[in-house]
């Protein structure tokens, strides 16, 4: 019997390969994307904030 894959976001089951080896739904999977740039930006941001104070 084959493991049921989860997504690491929503933990629901993943059902295509692109998926399955992302370990992310498609909508979870932009989620992700999405959160990174934006952390990304905000650290930046909030470094350069710091410094100059």
């Amino acid at each position: 019997m084959a493991e049921l894959a989860l997504c690491g976001r929503c933990n629901r089951k993943l059902k295509d390969r692109k998926s399955l080896g992302r370990g992310f739904g498609p909508v979870c999977w932009q989620k992700v994307k999405e959160d990174k740039v934006v952390g990304k930006s905000e650290q930046g941001s909030t470094t350069g904030r710091s410094e100059g104070a």
